[in-house]
C-alpha cells in the first residue's frame, strides 16, 4: 500500500474522489411506525462516514429525512424517534371542544365545513398534529427559509395530488407543511392543501422515489426500504388497529425503481411493529432493525465504501459529521398572515414574540406554538419563513378552526348506570373574538345544562378575556350506612351564574377570576342563595389533560377551596399515575361537598360514599400491559372525608386497594376492578368510557 496522504495532498485526493463518485442521494421509503427503522440506517451511515448530497423522503420517511437534511445526526434522530409522543397524538389526545364542555372526551365529533356539517374521528386532533410538526421542524424551517436546497443537505418531500394521483415533489415553501403533506395517510389524516392542490401521502404513487432522486441530479442512490412482510411477523386479525395498519402497508407496497450496479438497497425487516403502532418500545425495535439491515447491506457490499470521502457538493471539502442543527442568529423583519387582517397578524406576532425588530429566539418560539395549539383558534399555522443573512420574514399561512363544532359522549358505570352528554360551540363573527357554547348532561344521579359566552378564541396571550357562564343541575345524592348500603336519597337543585375574566399565563396554564352567584335547594329545605368571588388556576398538558388545578370561592354563606394534582411516570412499559386532592369548606351546599376519591371513587366503597366538606385523598394507579391490548391495573389509595372539624381531617382515615384489568376501545377505556379497604368494605368497579 502507498503512503497515506497528508495536508493539501489529502484534500486534493478527497476532491478528486468526490468528483469521481458524483452526487449520492439517500432515499427513505415507507410509512408508519415501521419507518423509524430509517433512524437506525442513518446511524450506520454516520459511523461509516457516508454523507449523501441529497435526501428524498416520502410518508414517514420524509419525517426522518427532513430531520437529517436539517443537520441532525443519526444518533440524535434515534433519540428523537424513541421519545416522540406520536402514540398520544393519534390515540390519547382528546379533541378540542367548546368552552362549555371542559375536558370531556367525545365519542363523536362533528363540525361545520365549506360543504355543511361533517363528522370526524376523535382519536386524533389535527391542530395538535400540525403544531407538533411546526415545532419538530422549526430549526430546519429557519435554516431553509423557503428553499429546501438551503438546508445543510438539499431535501425533497414527495406527496400525491389527490385529484389526479400525480406525484408531487416539494422543494420549497414551509418545511413542516411539506413534510405534513407527505405523510397525510388517506382516511387517517386529512389532506394538506398547498398551492390549491389537495396533497396526501406520497407513498401512494412513489413509495420508493428513486426517480425523484435521479431527476434532482443523483448519479447513485442509497435506498432505505421496508420489507412488506417479515418472516414471523404475524397479523392479529381481531385487532382493528393491526388490520388497519396492514391495509396501509398494502397501499404503499410498490416495486422499487430499477437500481444500478453502484446503488445500494437496504431492506429493513421490522418484525412485530405495525404501521400504526407508535409505542416507544416498538419505535426502539424499528430502529434496531434498521441498524441491523444497514450493517448487513454494507458488509455485503464492501465496494460501497468507495463513497467515502463524500461531500455536500461536488468539489467541496467532505464533512466528517452533520453540521450542528442550529440556525444562525436572526432578527425578525416582518410578520404577515395569508388572507388575514393586519390586526390578526399583529396579535399573532405578539403571541409568538415575532414582532418586527425583535431578535428571534427559536426555543421560545417553539414554546409559544404550544399556546397557539391550545387556544383552538387555528387548526394549522405554517410559519413559512423567508429571508437571507441575519434577517427572517414570516409569511404565515393559517387554517382557522370551524365556526361550529360539537361532540357527543357517553359512559357507563355498573353501580349507577349510564351518562350521556352532547354539546356544541358557535363562533358567530368573522373576527372570531367571541364563542357561544352549551352542553346538556343526562344520566344516573345527575342531570343539567350549561351555557358559556367567552372570548377564549382571541389570539393575544397575556390578555384578560371575558368569560360568563350559567348552569343548572339536579342531582340525586345517595346517603350511605356504615356498611356501605344506601339508607336514603335526597334531591338537590343548583343554579350558578359566573361573570369574570380568563387569562392565559404560560403555555398550559390558565386562570379565571370573577363573581359567582348561586341558588340551591335540597329536598324539604327552603331555597337559598348567595353571591361572592371565585378564583381558579389550571395547568394542562399539551393533550388537554389537567395536571394541576386550584379553586377558591368566598361568599357570605359559605367558603370553599380545592386543590388537585395528577402526574404520569413511565418505566419501560410500566406506567404510574399518582393523584392528590384536597378540598375544605364551611357551610357548603350538599351538592358542592366532595366525595372521597372524586369521580373515580374509592376502593371498596360504592360511588359517592364518604361525602364531606373536608377531604384529603392520595393514591396511585400502576398499569402494565399483559396481552395486547389488555393491561393489569393496581391502585393503592388512602384518605379521609368528614363534615366539620379541623381543616385537614385527622380522623376517619381509610386505606384501600383495587386490582383488575383494563383496555382501550373505540368508545373509551374499559375497567373491571375489585376493591377492598380497611373499613371492611368490598366493591366492584365496572366502567365503560371516559367518566365525568
Amino acid at each position: 500500500m502507498g503512503a497515506p496522504l497528508h495536508g493539501q495532498e489529502q484534500e486534493q485526493g478527497q476532491d478528486r474522489a468526490c468528483r469521481a463518485t458524483g452526487r449520492t442521494a439517500l432515499v427513505l421509503a415507507g410509512g408508519g411506525a415501521r419507518a423509524f427503522a430509517h433512524a437506525g440506517v442513518l446511524r450506520v451511515l454516520d459511523s461509516l462516514g457516508i454523507r449523501p448530497q441529497l435526501v428524498v423522503g416520502t410518508s414517514m420517511g420524509a419525517v426522518i429525512g427532513a430531520l437529517y437534511a436539517s443537520g441532525m445526526s443519526g444518533r440524535a434522530i434515534d433519540s428523537v424517534v424513541r421519545t416522540l409522543p406520536v402514540s398520544r397524538l393519534f390515540h390519547g389526545a382528546p379533541a378540542r371542544l367548546p368552552q362549555a364542555m371542559g375536558d370531556l372526551h367525545p365519542l363523536l365529533v362533528w363540525e361545520s365545513g365549506s360543504r355543511g356539517i361533517h363528522f370526524r374521528s376523535p382519536l386524533w386532533e389535527d391542530a395538535e398534529l400540525n403544531m407538533f410538526a411546526s415545532r419538530l421542524f422549526l430549526t430546519g424551517n429557519l435554516l431553509a427559509r423557503g428553499s429546501f436546497d438551503s438546508l445543510p443537505i438539499p431535501f425533497r418531500a414527495v406527496a400525491t395530488d389527490l385529484s389526479n394521483r400525480e406525484t408531487v415533489v416539494l422543494d420549497r415553501g414551509d418545511l413542516a407543511q411539506g413534510v405534513r403533506a407527505s405523510y397525510s395517510i388517506p382516511v387517517v389524516l386529512p389532506p394538506e392543501y398547498i398551492d390549491g392542490r389537495a396533497l396526501v401521502d406520497g407513498g401512494l404513487t412513489a413509495n420508493v422515489p428513486v426517480r425523484v432522486a435521479r431527476a434532482a441530479g443523483a448519479t447513485r442512490v442509497i435506498v432505505s426500504d421496508l420489507a412488506p412482510g417479515a418472516p414471523g411477523d404475524s397479523i392479529n386479525a381481531e385487532s382493528p388497529l393491526a388490520v388497519g395498519g396492514r391495509m396501509i402497508d398494502f397501499l404503499f407496497e410498490q416495486p422499487p425503481d430499477s437500481l444500478g450496479p453502484d446503488d445500494i438497497r437496504i431492506v429493513s425487516h421490522v418484525v412485530g411493529v405495525g404501521s400504526l403502532d407508535f409505542a416507544p418500545d416498538r419505535s426502539a425495535m424499528a430502529v434496531d432493525s434498521g441498524m441491523a439491515a444497514a450493517r448487513r447491506a454494507f458488509a455485503d457490499r464492501a465496494a460501497s465504501l468507495a463513497m467515502r470521502p463524500s461531500c455536500i457538493a461536488t468539489g467541496q471539502r467532505p464533512a466528517s459529521r452533520p453540521p450542528a442543527n442550529r440556525p444562525p442568529a436572526m432578527r425578525v423583519t416582518g410578520f404577515t398572515v395569508d388572507g388575514g387582517s393586519g390586526a390578526e397578524a399583529r396579535a399573532l406576532a405578539r403571541q409568538l414574540n415575532l414582532e418586527t425588530g425583535r431578535a428571534l429566539d427559536p426555543a421560545a418560539l417553539a414554546t409559544q406554538l404550544d399556546a397557539v395549539a391550545a387556544s383552538g383558534r387555528y387548526v394549522a399555522l405554517w410559519l413559512t419563513p423567508r429571508g437571507s443573512g441575519d434577517s427572517v420574514h414570516f409569511d404565515a399561512q393559517v387554517k382557522r378552526g370551524a365556526p361550529i363544532r360539537g361532540g357527543v359522549g357517553l359512559a357507563y358505570d355498573a353501580d349507577i348506570g349510564g351518562r350521556l352528554w352532547a354539546g356544541a360551540g358557535w363562533i358567530p363573527t368573522p373576527s372570531r373574538a367571541v364563542e357561544i357554547s352549551g352542553a346538556a348532561f343526562v344520566g344516573g344521579l345527575r342531570r343539567g345544562v350549561v351555557a358559556v359566552v367567552s372570548g377564549a378564541d382571541r389570539p393575544a396571550l397575556y390578555e384578560f378575556k371575558p368569560l360568563s357562564s350559567v348552569s343548572f343541575f339536579d342531582e340525586t345524592v345517595r346517603l350511605f350506612t356504615s356498611a356501605d348500603r344506601v339508607r336514603a336519597t335526597t334531591e338537590t337543585h343548583d343554579g350558578v351564574l359566573f361573570a369574570g375574566f380568563e387569562r392565559d399565563l404560560t403555555p398550559g396554564w390558565s386562570s379565571a377570576v370573577g363573581a359567582e352567584g348561586r341558588l340551591w335547594q335540597t329536598s324539604g329545605a327552603p331555597l337559598r342563595g348567595t353571591g361572592g368571588g371565585l378564583v381558579r388556576a389550571i395547568d394542562s398538558d399539551p393533550g388537554g389533560e389537567q395536571r394541576f388545578s386550584a379553586e377558591g370561592a368566598w361568599t357570605p354563606v359559605y367558603r370553599r377551596m380545592a386543590l388537585a394534582a395528577n402526574g404520569l411516570a413511565s418505566l419501560g412499559r410500566l406506567r404510574v399515575r399518582p393523584r392528590l386532592t384536597y378540598a375544605a369548606g364551611e357551610h357548603l351546599p350538599l351538592d358542592v361537598q366532595t366525595p372521597l376519591g372524586g369521580d373515580d371513587g374509592f376502593a371498596g366503597f360504592r360511588y359517592g360514599n364518604r361525602r364531606g366538606d373536608r377531604t384529603l385523598f392520595a393514591g396511585a394507579a400502576a398499569t402494565y400491559p399483559v396481552v395486547a391490548p389488555v393491561e393489569v391495573i393496581l391502585e393503592g389509595m388512602s384518605g379521609a372525608s368528614r363534615l366539620g372539624g379541623t381543616a385537614v381531617p385527622l380522623k376517619g382515615w381509610v386505606t384501600g386497594a383495587r386490582c383488575g384489568l383494563g383496555t382501550d376501545t373505540p368508545i373509551g377505556p374499559v375497567r373491571l376492578e375489585y376493591g377492598i379497604n380497611t373499613a371492611a368494605q368490598r366493591a366492584w368497579l365496572v366502567r365503560l368510557g371516559y367518566w365525568y
